[in-house]
């Protein structure tokens, strides 16, 4: 089944650069699932949100690529198994440095570093955050006595780890919001 993928960037003016070497990795040191293609999944409004509150100087552009991610071998935390293969390490990692700070990156750059059987295309994970419970069109509830919801439009990101997987021309703008300066008078 074929995945519509966005990639938010931030507005330089140079679209014919950005289609011509896309996608682009992520150069934060924060990033949530390690080094890679960071992809936004189906939901372009998360697309929208992460540029319009992460590029408010200059704007964002979206690009779109689509991929089959069933051809793709993917590590997925929404997976039992991958998830217990993250407690697993997580556990091991934390009796053998007690004073480090054991995330998610951590691990999965551990993984792809030191275990030969890491030999996933792509890292698939689903974020959620506290303060999203409150969008009632994102969200329905399953009880109406009870906190529990399900979440219409997942905050689901994939990391690509090897940008041929994207295939050639298969990086396109769809989106361009350059921000608007104030005029000096």
């Amino acid at each position: 089944m074929l995945s519509n993928l966005y990639q938010t960037l931030e507005y330089r003016n140079n679209n014919d650069y950005i289609e011509k070497d896309g996608p682009f990795p992520c150069t934060h040191s924060n990033a949530w699932l390690g080094d890679g293609y960071y992809f936004w999944d189906t939901f372009i409004n998360h697309a929208h949100l992460w540029g319009m509150n992460s590029y408010k100087q200059n704007g964002y552009v979206i690009c779109k690529s689509i991929i089959d991610l069933q051809n793709l071998n993917i590590f997925d935390l929404d997976s039992p198994q991958h998830l217990l293969v993250i407690k697993e390490v997580r556990d091991i990692l934390k009796s053998k440095y007690p004073n480090e700070t054991i995330t998610v990156p951590y691990i999965i750059n551990y993984l792809k570093d030191n275990v030969a059987e890491f030999n996933y295309n792509a890292v698939r994970a689903r974020g959620i955050t506290e303060n999203n419970f409150n969008n009632s069109k994102r969200f329905i509830k399953y009880n109406p006595q009870k906190r529990s919801f399900l979440d219409l439009t997942p905050q689901i990101q994939i990391c690509i780890l090897d940008k041929k997987v994207i295939g050639e021309n298969n990086f396109k703008i769809i989106h361009e919001k350059p921000s608007i300066s104030p005029i000096n008078i």
